[in-house]
């Protein structure tokens, strides 16, 4: 079970009832997703460089790692959807400070939220070439495969009235 801490509480798929009039605690879990958020961008990049460089081991334990903080993402947005609910009350509850700083949270967020969408969709274009070139490759090569069968007569016996040696040729080959 996925298991974050925000301040002092130890978030789990099961969180705790917060105060939404509690400023603190609102941006307790913003400043959680901000970070989750640059560590999945952080994942992100790596990702783009494995897959330039062909190196599927190491993308895949990326993409373990992206999977995690996703999931704790999915916690910090079920925490937060108390004070989503209740946006207007909560906004006008917050000092000045609080609301600019949370302001400014927010657009970090959806900056690098937005980021890390245009990285992963050019990442998925060059995953879909890659894929076509392989498959191209499979495709020479399943041809020519072939062809050196034919070549050799693998492929099939010969039929069974040619003689089993060339006649073109004497007894020293």
């Amino acid at each position: 079970m996925p298991a974050l801490w925000i301040g002092t509480v130890r978030m789990t798929t099961k969180t705790p009832h917060l105060d939404t009039q509690d400023p603190q605690a609102l941006l307790d879990l913003v400043v959680r997703q901000r970070d989750l958020y640059q560590s999945l961008g952080s994942l992100s990049e790596q990702q783009q460089r494995f897959i330039d460089a062909g190196d599927t081991a190491k993308l895949l334990m990326v993409l373990s790692r992206r999977q995690t903080i996703l999931d704790d993402l999915r916690i910090i947005a079920e925490s937060l959807r108390p004070f989503r609910e209740s946006w207007d009350d909560v906004r006008a509850s917050l000092e000045q400070d609080d609301r600019e700083r949370l302001r400014a949270l927010l657009d970090e967020t959806d900056e690098l939220m937005r980021s890390i969408m245009a990285r992963d969709r050019a990442d998925g274009d060059r995953l879909q070439q890659a894929r076509g070139r392989v498959s191209k490759q499979l495709g020479r090569n399943s041809m020519a495969t072939q062809a050196t069968r034919a070549y050799q007569g693998t492929s099939q016996r010969p039929p069974a009235n040619l003689p089993s040696s060339s006649r073109f040729t004497d007894k020293q080959g």
